[in-house]
């Protein structure tokens, strides 16, 4: 019996509440593969995200999961939710088939025949037409919307909205003040971060402790701070008031810029070391960068180092330097010894797509909310008996399928099944990434199955997830 990936997407909270929404896609996903006598491995859903494969967890796994060898089939609604970019596409399925994983949609099918390829590159460029299409539209209302000085994208942190108005949050623009002017004080994006969470100071989204280096940087490089706005490399006058002071807010950019410059690892590292990207400090969680050194015989040996232990900055006092071509080789030789069945210790996480109750939960609360607004527009006048009968039969039946999900959710597994299911993906990928050339194609592949690599003052974890 074929074993098959359900894949859904939408890209919109538009799509969600329309025929195409995720459950729809679903229901109609199980009642193909019941027809056709195919068994269901896992289901993966990607809401309200684009089609950019990068932004698409759930997609991300079910390609490791096929790559290594948990699916034979990888089932879709349309051929858009798989991937709208022809060549990007073409390029996925045809590393899928290598791997003997077929993708089919259940609406477009397709012949085994020249005939049939054409049909389905007749699909894609359909759909590649239609985004793009559709994002020229898009983009001229917000260049539009953008030149009146209207407020686009995500509201920053210090502002809120309110019928379509921006306004200043009292509360957090007092902290945002605050988190400029520590950084003119010398105070580094960590150390910033560290004292929001020391004092409970909530994120924008009410998390206390959830303070993280990126977000104080995004806060001091944001120029709607000083009433401006940044829309396709052009700034506009914004239409809501300034929170710091012009000449604050220089500063802090050219401190901002000087650091860059000390602190960005170059390309040629990150194209000679396949293990920047996944190498993280166990004391302060940042990335790890490399550092050149050169010895008494002038000879260059790169080193691992954490990207925020520097001197000036004085946020991270894990200034250790690892010898980046022994740290490579050793992780290799550890994976060697997983593979061999060599007892390791492994840290593994399962990924947040293979257990899917959160967003599950997610859904059912979405639903819930329509229901409960459905009837409120009822009792309202607003529908007639019929539209409302209507609506709270399609969202009652969006209701049924989501419950029905939570008992296809899989079961934790145990540190054996965890074990079993890692060497098996790192099997599958092993010959393939002894033989890669570049740091590149070396990334991508470990980058399957490891989230990232800990790396601490006396040992070193690596996370894996499956």
């Amino acid at each position: 019996m074929l074993k098959a990936a359900l894949y859904a997407r939408v890209s919109s909270e538009e799509q969600v509440k329309r025929e195409n929404s995720i459950p729809a896609q679903l229901r109609a996903l199980r009642d193909y593969c019941q027809k056709n006598s195919i068994e269901i491995y896992n289901e993966y859903t990607d809401e309200a995200i684009t089609g950019q494969i990068g932004e698409r967890p759930a997609f991300q796994q079910m390609l490791a999961d096929a790559y290594s060898g948990m699916v034979d089939i990888i089932l879709v609604h349309k051929f858009d939710r798989f991937a709208r970019k022809v060549e990007l596409s073409r390029q996925i399925k045809s590393n899928l088939k290598s791997a003997n994983v077929n993708v089919v949609s259940i609406t477009e099918p397709i012949e085994d025949s020249p005939m049939g390829f054409f049909m389905e590159g007749l699909y894609e460029l359909m759909a590649e037409y239609y985004v793009k299409n559709l994002s020229q539209e898009v983009q001229k209302g917000m260049n539009e919307r953008a030149r009146k000085g209207k407020h686009m994208g995500q509201m920053p942190y210090g502002f809120y909205c309110k019928n379509g108005e921006v306004f200043v949050n009292e509360d957090q623009s007092s902290i945002v003040q605050k988190i400029y002017q520590m950084y003119d004080n010398g105070y580094g994006h960590l150390k910033i971060a560290r004292w929001l969470n020391d004092n409970r100071i909530p994120t924008y989204s009410g998390i206390i402790g959830g303070w993280q280096s990126f977000q104080v940087k995004q806060i001091l490089k944001n120029c709607k701070y000083i009433g401006l706005n940044l829309w396709n490399g052009s700034i506009y006058d914004a239409d809501f008031p300034a929170i710091i002071d012009e000449e604050l807010f220089k500063r802090v950019q050219d401190k901002q810029a000087l650091a860059s410059k000390n602190h960005t690892y170059h390309g040629d590292n990150y194209a000679k070391h396949h293990l920047l990207g996944l190498l993280y400090c166990g004391e302060c969680g940042s990335l790890f960068r490399i550092k050149s050194n050169e010895d008494w015989q002038r000879k260059k040996t790169d080193k691992y180092l954490c990207r925020d232990a520097s001197l000036y900055r004085n946020s991270c006092q894990f200034t250790k330097l690892f010898d980046a071509e022994m740290m490579e080789n050793d992780i290799d030789a550890y994976l060697k010894e997983i593979l061999s069945g060599v007892p390791a210790h492994l840290n593994i996480k399962t990924a947040p797509v293979y257990d899917q109750t959160e967003t599950l939960k997610k859904q059912l609360d979405k639903i819930n909310m329509e229901l409960s607004r459905a009837k409120q527009a009822y009792i309202s006048g607003v529908f007639e008996l019929d539209e409302y009968r209507e609506l709270r039969s399609e969202l009652e039946l969006q209701k049924k399928d989501i419950e029905s999900s939570f008992s296809r959710v899989p079961t934790p597994l145990s540190d054996a099944e965890k074990r079993c299911i890692l060497t098996k993906k790192i099997k599958s990928v092993w010959d393939l990434y002894e033989t890669v050339q570049t740091a590149e194609e070396k990334r991508t592949i470990l980058q399957t199955f490891i989230k990232q690599i800990c790396i601490y003052r006396d040992r070193w974890e690596v996370i894996f997830y499956i």
